[in-house]
């Protein structure tokens, strides 16, 4: 976890830094917001070789899916779960880790996407594909985001279990708060479902007496 966080520890001070940029709506600083790209194409590829060297190094699965099981509400019909497939870890130190390299991704190409929507478009990329030494391959689109949110709700099962007793439900914060923004970013109807149900997580989480995690709803994010 600790090599995961360093990895993505430049995150907070370059969105701050674009934040700043932002404030100033009739003039784009494209040095700097190339230097910003830049960077964070650099935590990426950091964030990609820390999943690689994790995953060669470990020797076994790091996660795996199993069936999601149909709702059971009282008084109410089966319904089909949000989320088809769950998944299990080896053990709650990987979920937590998988969990928050997830959301760290999802920061990161969310904010390479917003960078990319600036006005004057062409001139930027023309300025920094001269710079960058490589662009990431990665198709920055709002399924690549939807995906990664999708895989940190499937996690939710296993860090909610009580056999994870506070530490478990404690983990979902920041993850969970980083796929609800995804979610209500897309209008589609799939999303709006996805939406809803982190809701009803921090419903529960609220109701297990962990209330930052409703606060968090209306915090600034990505």
């Amino acid at each position: 976890m600790q090599t995961l966080l360093d990895s993505a520890s430049p995150l907070p001070g370059l969105l701050e830094k674009l934040d700043l940029l932002r404030k100033d709506q009739f003039a784009v600083d494209y040095a700097a917001c190339q230097e910003i790209y830049v960077a964070l194409e650099t935590v990426q590829g950091d964030l990609r070789n820390w999943e690689d060297q994790l995953m060669t190094g470990h020797g076994s699965p790091l996660w795996w899916p199993v069936s999601s099981a149909v709702s059971e509400s009282k008084g109410e019909a089966e319904e089909e779960p949000v989320f088809t497939i769950s998944y299990h870890f080896p053990n709650i130190l990987i979920a937590n880790t998988m969990t928050h390299y997830w959301a760290f991704s999802a920061i990161t190409q969310s904010t390479l996407s917003r960078l990319e929507e600036l006005p004057n478009l062409e001139l930027f990329h023309s300025t920094l594909n001269c710079r960058s030494k490589h662009i990431s391959d990665y198709a920055k689109t709002s399924v690549d985001l939807t995906i990664l949110a999708s895989n940190i709700c499937a996690s939710m099962t296993y860090l909610m279990h009580p056999s994870q007793k506070l530490y478990g439900p404690a983990s979902t914060f920041f993850p969970l708060w980083i796929a609800l923004q995804i979610f209500q970013r897309d209008t589609s109807p799939e999303s709006k479902k996805k939406e809803l149900w982190c809701l009803k997580l921090i419903e529960e989480l609220e109701e297990r007496g962990l209330p930052l995690a409703g606060y968090l709803v209306g915090c600034p994010g990505i």
